[in-house]
């Protein structure tokens, strides 16, 4: 039989799930256990014998029914004893711990232990609970080698998948378990923040909320420096009623997990309408260049852009131009996403803020020497510096870059851009920046102070309804 003090692993999602619901069960017994980064530590001679003692006060004093997870659980199979309708736990007890015998296999959730036996037979979990197939030994026996399950269970394993349930978050009719990377301690706070948040939201598309919900712990992780990355992550969901079983995984790269830990605090409130878009070119890793470019346009365009709102709110480049045309307060928001990408490629170069400012400079003093007419100034170099920034083209970049600084005197290209025109890496990040600081200003545009090409712009609907149809 296991020793008077054992350690217990998170080898899977169940066994981590069983050592978070543990530990809220058993949150007021520190005498029972410690819990490490990686390992629960348990004086299991003592937990023998107040396991149910304390697990059915708990039950009674949350006032808590378990009923509907029973239905999709393993614990299901082994319910506590009753006497006239009543938990009787000294009989439970016999059950689950005083009436097994030891077997010859090992148990598959530690690998250390010999699994308990009741009956004669080993225990094993019934994974007819966890698997779409509702597959096991005595229904589907092609499903295991040589028709046997070796999911077998110790008894200290078995005590901790009894508490599973605790760790679970029930919304509705179902049950949610999210499973990551971490340490046990992050993984409990994990789940505290995500079932805060995901019970507050629209279920109707369940993957997003899924999507959103892992953005918004990502944010709050970071505040108590947690150490996790956004890879193998899952989302476990019970439904009830329904009794089925579905695992939603999320694998998003290193690099961009570090973007998210590192950035996401800082995400602009004035831009939270593109939020699901952002987070649709971060999950497909689409560079946030073209996200840049398409907002700066309708910015750049919105006195003079005359499509109807309900034709661009259709498409998501639409929807980009639109918060540009009227949805930016600070156009220096914009930013962020060339900060980000800056993080996803894992840039070194830090003059994304020399760029803007650079730029704004430069408008403060052409408008200085020009006066309202330095607004033409400006759109006439900002459109063909544009068109060669899409089309990564240096030599015209800098040659626009040379004919724009021969309205200053005395003033040089700065370095930074020089660095850059010779290494096309950071092409993109500086150029967009460049751009936003030079049309950083405040005033109002009329619409008689520039020509509008109308042909120019139901032109470029076009090619936005052409590229989302490819696209799906």
């Amino acid at each position: 039989m296991p020793e008077e003090k054992i350690t217990i692993y998170p080898s899977n999602w169940l066994m981590m799930a069983g050592i978070i619901g543990f530990l809220e069960v058993f949150s007021r017994c520190k005498n029972l256990f410690k819990v490490n980064d990686y390992e629960l530590k348990i004086n299991f001679k003592k937990l023998k014998k107040d396991f149910f003692d304390i697990y059915f006060e708990y039950i009674k004093d949350k006032n808590v029914s378990l009923q509907a997870f029973y239905n999709n659980s393993r614990i299901a199979n082994n319910a506590p004893k009753k006497s006239n309708g009543t938990i009787d736990i000294n009989e439970t007890k016999k059950l689950f711990i005083e009436s097994v015998i030891e077997s010859n296999y090992k148990c598959f959730f530690c690998n250390e232990r010999n699994a308990i036996a009741r009956d004669g037979k080993p225990v094993i979990l019934d994974e007819s609970h966890f698997t779409p197939l509702s597959a096991s030994q005595d229904t589907f026996q092609n499903m295991f080698w040589e028709g046997k399950s070796n999911l077998f269970l110790c008894l200290p394993c078995e005590l901790i998948i009894y508490c599973a349930a605790f760790a679970f978050t029930k919304v509705g009719n179902s049950y949610y378990f999210i499973n990551a990377p971490a340490t046990i301690k992050e993984v409990k706070e994990i789940n505290n923040v995500w079932g805060e948040w995901f019970g507050n939201q629209n279920q109707a598309d369940e993957t997003r909320v899924f999507q959103n919900s892992i953005i918004e712990v990502l944010k709050l992780a970071e505040k108590m420096k947690a150490k996790w990355s956004i890879q193998n992550i899952s989302i476990i969901k019970l439904e009830g009623e329904q009794n089925t079983f579905d695992v939603y995984t999320m694998n998003i790269s290193e690099d961009v997990a570090n973007a998210m830990r590192k950035m996401m605090q800082a995400y602009p409130n004035s831009l939270k309408k593109v939020y699901d878009i952002f987070l649709y070119y971060v999950y497909e890793r689409k560079p946030l260049y073209s996200f840049v470019d398409t907002i700066f346009y309708g910015f750049l365009t919105k006195e003079k852009m005359k499509v109807k709102e309900s034709k661009l709110e259709k498409y998501i480049q639409g929807k980009l131009l639109l918060i540009g045309r009227k949805g930016i307060n600070n156009i220096k928001d914009l930013l962020f996403f060339l900060k980000f990408q800056k993080e996803v490629e894992n840039m070194e170069n830090n003059f994304i803020n020399d760029a803007f400012e650079e730029g704004g400079e430069l408008q403060k003093n052409l408008f200085g020497r020009q006066g309202i007419n330095a607004k033409k100034t400006i759109e006439r170099f900002t459109y063909k510096f544009l068109e060669a920034l899409r089309r990564q083209d240096s030599g015209d970049l800098s040659y626009q870059l040379i004919r724009f600084y021969q309205n200053f005197e005395k003033r040089q290209i700065p370095q930074f851009f020089v660095n850059v025109l010779k290494d096309k890496s950071s092409l993109s990040q500086i150029g967009y920046a460049f751009l936003l600081g030079l049309n950083s200003y405040n005033e109002f545009k009329s619409s008689s102070e520039t020509k509008n090409d109308q042909n120019d712009q139901s032109e470029e609907v076009e090619n936005i309804e052409n590229t989302e149809q490819e696209e799906e």
